[in-house]
């Protein structure tokens, strides 16, 4: 399975927010609380 895009909508600290994957190799990185595990969580839901 290939995830294309996520797009969370009132999710954690997501108001609305589309991330679009490359097909290749993606990284997330960001600050302490900037919703990096929001982010994956989220990816989590949306395929489970």
């Amino acid at each position: 399975m290939k995830i294309e895009q996520l797009k969370l909508k009132n999710f954690r600290c997501f108001e609305n927010i589309t991330i679009e994957f490359s097909p290749h190799f993606n990284i997330i990185i960001g600050n302490n609380a900037s919703g990096k595990t929001a982010l994956l969580r989220g990816g989590s839901v949306a395929i489970s």
